[in-house]
């Protein structure tokens, strides 16, 4: 499967506006280590980079994307998915207008901390949880409920319903469900290969 990653959309969700050359170095060494474990192609794009146009190196074994001077990593994101939008690919981003363009190419799109989260268990087996990450789900209750608790996490990894969906009202089943869209358990087929 190839993720393609909008960078500084997670990088800004992790650490906050201002993104450091360290905090992006550390996050493509955690991306090379995870890569080494699910053998998926992993593709960051950022905006900006050293170059008046795109720019493309290696890192860890991850292809780290630069935009340039004359458009955005969304841009090239984008382009990315139109090129291949026949092949397994998932982009991991929180931008309503990215997700809405990358799904007129019948790309699926995952939340960018739901994201995080699972490469972070992914190389680190031994713990419980990754670093404390602010999310919008909080466990209001002491009562333990695995079963609840595995819904919750799984819905804080929904991905964002597309405009027309959206415009519809359209309610979609669980993607685990016997009347879960083709669409549904595609999207359910690739988060569980995280």
């Amino acid at each position: 499967m190839i993720l393609v990653i909008d960078g500084y959309n997670l990088l800004k969700k992790l650490h906050g506006q201002d993104v450091s050359e360290v905090q992006r170095s550390a996050f493509v060494n955690l991306m090379g280590r995870y890569i080494k474990k699910r053998q998926h192609k992993v593709m960051v794009f950022f905006d900006g980079g050293p170059y008046y146009y795109p720019s493309a190196e290696k890192q860890k074994g991850v292809t780290v994307w630069y935009s340039g001077q004359n458009q955005s990593a969304d841009d090239l994101i984008i382009t990315y998915a139109q090129e291949h939008r026949n092949r397994e690919m998932l982009v991991v981003t929180l931008d309503r207008e990215l997700c809405n363009k990358v799904g007129e190419s019948r790309v699926e799109t995952v939340e960018p901390m739901f994201f995080y989260e699972r490469v972070h268990a992914v190389c680190n087996p031994e713990k419980k949880s990754g670093p404390e990450l602010h999310t919008d789900i909080f466990k209001l209750s002491e009562d333990s409920n695995e079963e609840l608790d595995k819904i919750m996490y799984e819905a804080a990894g929904m991905r964002i319903p597309l405009k027309d969906e959206r415009e519809s009202g359209h309610q979609k089943q669980s993607a685990s469900g016997e009347h879960a869209s083709k669409k549904e358990k595609a999207y359910r087929r690739y988060v569980d290969k995280l």
